[in-house]
C-alpha cells in the first residue's frame, strides 16, 4: 500500500537517513484522515514506517546495460550448451532463466520505486535449486563420459528438442521441469509487476520445484551421453570387419578351389 506523506514526515525521514549509514530504517508515524488543510481524525496507534535510501535511476539503466552486454556475450559463446558445444543443456538453461528473471525484476522495481527492494528467502532457495541441479548434472555427465572420442554424427536438433530429450526421445521428467519453471517464472513476474515487490513463494512451491529438479537430476544418470558413440551408430560396421582368427593375407585363398 502506498500513502502520500506530508512535508514534515518527509523531512524527518531525510534527516533520519542522513544521520545513519544504512540502506533502510523504520520511524514511528501516526496515520490521519483528512485533507490538505488539516486532518479530520488522527490515529492513536503508532505505525512503523519503513524508509529506504533512494537510488538514482541513471544507475539502474547503467546496470541494466552492463547485464545485457554480459548476457549477449554469454549467449554468443554458447553459455547454454554442454562442454562439447553440441547440445543445449537443460540445467544451464534453468539457471540462466531464473538469473535473468530475478535480475530484470529487481531492476524493474528499482526503476519504478527509486529504492532497493528486499530480497525474500524463497528467491535464494530457487537459485540454490537451480545451481544444485546444474552441479548434479555436471557430476553425472563426468561419470558417464569415457575416453572415446565424440561421435562425429552428434549434432544439436534445436533448442527445445535438446532440453526436452536425451538422445532417444523426449523425457517426461524434463518436460515437467520445463513446465514448472515456465509456470512459476511467469507467476513471479506477474506478482512483481502488480506489487512492485519481489514475491516470496511458500514452502509448497519450493518443495514442488525441488522434487521436479531432483527427479530430473536423478534420472539423468539413466540417460545416454549425447555426444558419445552408441551401439546403434557402431552397428553399421558389423559384418564388415575381418575375422580375428584369420591371418592377414589369407583372404585370397578360397575353400572351394585354388587360383592360378
Amino acid at each position: 500500500m502506498y500513502f502520500k506523506i506530508d512535508e514534515s514526515v518527509q523531512n524527518l525521514a531525510v534527516q533520519f537517513l542522513a544521520s545513519k549509514s544504512i540502506d533502510k530504517a523504520r520511524i514511528p508515524v501516526y496515520f490521519s484522515v483528512g485533507y490538505s488543510g488539516g486532518y479530520i481524525t488522527k490515529g492513536l496507534i503508532k505505525t512503523q514506517l519503513e524508509v529506504k535510501q533512494k537510488i538514482n535511476r541513471v544507475w539502474v539503466w547503467i546496470m541494466a546495460a552492463i547485464m545485457a552486454g554480459f548476457l549477449a556475450m554469454g549467449l554468443k559463446n554458447n553459455i547454454l550448451k554442454d562442454d562439447s558445444n553440441l547440445y543445449y543443456s537443460l540445467s544451464r538453461t534453468q539457471l540462466l532463466y531464473w538469473t535473468v528473471i530475478f535480475s530484470v525484476t529487481y531492476l524493474y522495481i528499482c526503476n519504478e520505486t527509486g529504492a532497493l527492494p528486499d530480497i525474500p528467502g524463497s528467491l535464494l532457495a530457487i537459485l540454490g535449486i537451480s545451481a544444485a541441479t546444474m552441479a548434479t548434472g555436471k557430476v553425472i555427465e563426468n561419470d558417464q563420459k569415457t575416453k572415446t572420442e565424440i561421435d562425429p554424427k552428434a549434432h544439436s536438433e534445436g533448442f527445445f528438442h535438446d532440453i526436452l530429450s536425451d538422445r532417444t526421445s523426449i523425457n517426461i521428467q524434463r518436460l515437467q521441469n520445463v513446465l514448472f519453471n515456465i509456470l512459476f517464472g511467469l507467476i513471479f513476474i506477474q506478482k512483481t509487476v502488480s506489487s512492485n515487490l519481489l514475491p516470496d513463494f511458500d514452502n509448497n512451491i519450493l518443495l514442488m520445484m525441488g522434487i521436479s529438479a531432483g527427479t530430473y537430476a536423478g534420472l539423468k544418470a539413466t540417460e545416454p551421453t549425447k555426444d558419445q558413440p552408441t551401439e546403434q551408430h557402431d552397428s553399421t560396421t558389423v559384418g564388415n570387419e575381418k575375422p580375428t582368427d584369420q591371418p592377414e593375407g589369407d583372404d585370397s585363398k578360397g575353400g572351394s578351389g585354388k587360383t592360378k
